[in-house]
């Protein structure tokens, strides 16, 4: 279940959104990018733009000039999917069969295998799976002072990757209202 989802995301980058974060990432390694200016626009001209990617470009773009044919940069990329599904396994609370956690796994790497492309998003999975993992497989206690460092510092970075961030500290809500439920409730 989890080598499957790493050879799904091992093909060649196709999309031609990668092109601009590969140049903003090698616009920053030289030391020639600044943040609010957008360097590859004149309409955004004395306006601040706001490059919420710019993590996502400098690593993107040092992965990409490992090698003269940018499977450094794939293989990241398929080790995202696939690590994402591996969480989601190790999310499962002792005792529990596996079975329906692989199923949803497989079902999960098919439903997102046509997103799987080398862009910015397709870490979101893997940070929305850290998420969880935190939240469900660790005893979660909505006061942990371990529990919300660990969560704070993986929306910190999250944040700085991809504007998906927003699914973290929903989740994280979303949990805390059902728990309130749950204890109102029951």
């Amino acid at each position: 279940v989890v080598v499957t989802p790493f050879l799904i995301a091992s093909f060649t980058a196709t999309n031609s959104d990668l092109w601009p974060h590969l140049a903003w990432g090698r616009l920053w390694s030289e030391g020639k990018a600044a943040f609010g200016v957008d360097p590859f626009s004149y309409a955004t001209e004395g306006r601040y733009w706001t490059n919420h990617a710019w993590l996502w470009d400098i690593i993107a773009f040092t992965l990409y000039t490992k090698d003269s044919t940018g499977s450094t940069l794939v293989q990241f990329k398929a080790c995202q999917f696939a690590g994402a599904v591996l969480i989601l396994m190790l999310i499962r609370r002792r005792g529990c069969s596996l079975w329906p956690w692989v199923i949803g796994g497989a079902l999960a790497v098919v439903a997102s295998a046509s997103f799987a492309q080398v862009r910015p998003f397709t870490i979101n999975p893997l940070f929305l799976m850290g998420t969880m993992y935190v939240l469900f497989h660790r005893e979660w206690v909505p006061g942990s002072y371990r529990n919300s460092l660990i969560l704070a510092g993986l929306f910190a970075l999250w944040s700085n990757i991809d504007t998906g961030f927003i699914l973290g500290p929903l989740l994280v809500g979303l949990t805390l209202m059902g728990e309130v439920i749950q204890k109102t409730l029951f």
